[in-house]
């Protein structure tokens, strides 16, 4: 949010002329000079404050000294979200866009908005005007919708799709869609939701010719509180509160296929659906509850329950106008049973409460250069080609960003391995500090390098080597070190599935050859990978290590064998990092300018990462 003066008055003493231009223009050059952001402020905190007054010396070539000031209120602020604010509190603090939404919508649902100074200034127009006007809120900050949605109850989450509408509900997730750089899902065909002629009532469970599809934000939502909800209120909810625990798989095919599917079903039966009182169906056209996602295959894992950690640190008592949950109670991932299909759910381990979003003022890391990998993920477009490639689709870019950080860390960093950082990346992938990355994904069986790597950063200047390993061919470019392929021969010989495999590669404009190789072998895998990361992650990232340790030296412009001593350099950084719902900053100061880092563009700001759910900023100063 930009910086915003609600009303500005300036008094002169009686000695200075009135209407004097020369003295209007002076007084506006010093207001237009003023830095109204505290120092301290976190990059997304909005700190709104009530009364600011200063003396001015318009006969002075420096600007008023606000920041003092402004330090001062923010040490002063209230925060809403952990306790309700004074009615005399001189300033207001929110963490970021998402918990200033979610008290907003909380307390226009329960009719406080009038009675908060601080909303006159951030929502004047919507003051309890009902739908139009608070979704014209939501829609504005549909980056920050998933987070703000995490942090309200339940009730109030359905309240609040209520007072939208399905029109409104639909506005929102198109625009949260758009935000996140993915398409809306839309109806699919599912045969489960065909109808027979005239035989039995319309829109009864005895209808369907099989169990429709489970709805796949189940892991996050409790089944119960989409009840009686019409389809476009459930998409709003279900979709929005993936993004905000699991943004890689939200936007992945795999949650795509499978939320069309649902919502191809529930859009048919609605359809057919009875008005039944007696089922909680509030508004007309909704269908019945069991329709909602909570039928399932018995081959489909049943949904996740969620719990509560005991050990979890309290937190700051929360006031009756608070949301749900705060900075320092990040909510409980559930743990899922791993399918090796579409329909599995992401596994997660539940968080406990490392320091991260409780330490508002951030945290000291010796790694800081470590998440200059963020910028050559987005350059190679992970995780989603991975996951193209072979990678589960359920494991998300923070965890990814992690187990390559651990493969390319040089040998000799041991005292680091306690850093900070580490569970600052565990914290944001959903886990527990020490849990295993990807814990329960399934292994794949087949590996392919994306045709877009190969095309835009591997020359195809000699044929590729193949060769077989007890059943399977593996495909390798010999000369960098790059595995292309590693499949199954399944009663094939080792030209036919060589060929095969080739085929693939010239229909993404890859003209490569083959010839026979002697052997094959896979590149070494650290332990500290082995150690962090699930057998499932680990056989991809190992088979993939190849080409990622290609492409960043080619992008650090060094040798292959000079990248150990370039990356120990480069990840030895000393850094603040600091981490809100929608932001993480790493703040560095200019001796920790890295010039490889620097003209190969890895220390460029990656600004709004869809996959990752933050907007990531790096500040030198």
């Amino acid at each position: 949010m930009r910086d915003r003066v609600g009303r500005l008055s300036v008094r002169r003493p009686a000695a200075l002329p009135l209407g004097d231009p020369a003295l209007r223009l002076r007084v506006e050059r010093r207001i237009d000079a003023l830095d109204l952001r505290p120092a301290r402020l976190p990059a997304g905190a909005v700190l709104i404050v009530r009364h600011l007054s200063m003396r001015m010396d318009v006969g002075s070539s420096h600007a008023p000294m606000a920041g003092r000031v402004l330090d001062d209120l923010l040490a002063r602020a209230a925060r809403p979200a952990l306790a309700p604010a004074p009615g005399n509190a001189p300033a207001v603090l929110f963490a970021d866009a998402a918990e200033l939404l979610a008290c907003l919508t909380r307390d226009v649902l329960h009719g406080r908005v009038r009675a908060r100074w601080y909303w006159q200034q951030i929502a004047g127009r919507a003051m309890g005007d009902g739908a139009p006007s608070l979704g014209a809120i939501w829609r504005q900050h549909a980056h920050a919708a998933p987070a703000a949605l995490s942090l309200l109850t339940a009730h109030d989450r359905r309240t609040l799709a209520a007072i939208l509408g399905d029109d409104g509900c639909t506005m929102l997730v198109r625009a949260v869609a758009a935000a996140f750089a993915m398409a809306p899902p839309a109806p699919a065909a599912h045969r489960g939701a065909e109808l027979p002629a005239s035989s039995a009532p319309a829109g009864t469970i005895d209808d369907m010719t099989g169990p429709l599809p489970a709805a796949p934000w189940r892991p996050w939502v409790d089944p119960a509180e989409l009840d009686s909800l019409a389809p476009a209120r459930t998409l709003l909810l279900g979709l929005a509160l993936t993004l905000a625990h699991a943004p890689a798989y939200a936007r992945s095919a795999a949650f795509q296929q499978a939320a069309a599917r649902w919502l191809g079903a529930v859009t048919r039966l609605q359809r057919y659906a009875p008005i039944d009182p007696a089922l909680g169906q509030a508004e007309r056209g909704a269908p019945a509850s069991p329709i909602l996602g909570t039928v399932h295959s018995a081959a489909e894992p049943a949904p996740a329950q969620h719990r509560t950690d005991a050990n979890r640190r309290p937190a700051v008592e929360q006031g009756g106008d608070a949301p749900a949950a705060s900075l320092s109670q990040p909510r409980e991932q559930a743990r899922g049973t791993a399918e090796p299909n579409a329909r599995a759910q992401p596994a997660r381990t539940p968080a406990t409460n490392p320091p991260v979003l409780v330490t508002a003022e951030g945290i000291e890391t010796g790694l800081a250069g470590l998440l200059y990998l963020i910028n050559l993920m987005r350059w190679l477009d992970l995780p989603a080609a991975a996951h193209a490639g072979g990678l589960d689709a359920r494991l998300g870019a923070w965890g990814l960003l992690e187990g390559m950080a651990r493969l390319f860390l040089p040998a000799g960093v041991d005292p680091l391995a306690a850093d900070p950082l580490w569970y600052c990346l565990a914290e944001l992938d959903g886990r527990s500090a020490g849990s295993v990355i990807g814990a329960g994904l399934p292994q794949a069986v087949i590996y392919r390098l994306p045709g877009e790597w190969v095309q835009r950063r591997l020359p195809i200047d000699r044929p590729w080597g193949a060769a077989t390993v007890r059943g399977r061919l593996r495909i390798a470019d010999l000369a960098r070190g790059v595995l292309i392929a590693d499949v199954p021969l399944a009663g094939r010989s080792p030209d036919v599935a060589g060929a095969g495999e080739i085929e693939r590669y010239r229909a993404a404009r890859v003209d490569a050859r083959l010839a026979p190789a002697a052997s094959i072998h896979l590149p070494y895998l650290p332990r500290a990978v082995r150690a962090s990361m699930a057998p499932g992650p680990a056989w991809w990232l190992r088979r993939a290590s190849g080409f990622l340790r290609y492409a960043l030296a080619q992008q650090m412009r060094c040798a292959p064998d000079e990248l150990a001593a370039v990356l120990s350099g480069l990840c030895r950084r000393r850094g603040r990092v600091t981490i809100s719902r929608t932001h993480v900053d790493l703040a560095l100061t200019m001796e920790q300018i890295d010039m490889r880092a620097r003209r190969s563009g890895l220390d460029q700001d990656p600004g709004w990462a869809p996959d990752f759910g933050r907007i990531i900023t790096f500040h030198f100063a």
